[in-house]
């Protein structure tokens, strides 16, 4: 499926993602990224694949910043969804398999994004 975001949608994004990542620092919340660079940029993948994916499904997104650690992004059908985002074109799903059982998430969602289009 292809999901395209309006503008508005991505400037919510960018917002969203400085203020989670200014309020989980601040509480002390461990930094989880793998990716080396520009963190914020990653932060800001995060927030716009979370918005494409409550697009797709109808469902809302979690626009609440308070801190966190893990955990679910999003619920569907009653089933808790961890979505991760990357900008790369061959982008692979990465996530330990302890984490399934320690989190509860049911679903793992794989997000591409290519400026405001996410595959």
């Amino acid at each position: 499926m292809i999901v395209e975001l309006s503008s508005i949608e991505l400037v919510y994004a960018a917002e969203l993602a400085v203020k989670r990542r200014t309020t989980n620092r601040a509480a002390g919340v461990k930094d989880g990224l793998r990716a080396h660079g520009n963190k914020m940029a990653y932060e800001g993948l995060d927030a716009i694949a979370e918005i494409a994916w409550a697009k797709l499904t109808s469902t809302l997104p979690d626009m609440t910043t308070q801190p966190r650690a893990g955990g679910a992004d999003n619920t569907w059908r009653g089933l808790s969804v961890d979505i991760k985002a990357t900008n790369r074109q061959q982008g692979r799903l990465l996530t330990p398999t302890s984490s399934r059982k320690r989190t509860g998430i049911d679903i793992y969602v794989l997000a591409i994004i290519a400026g405001n289009t996410v595959v």
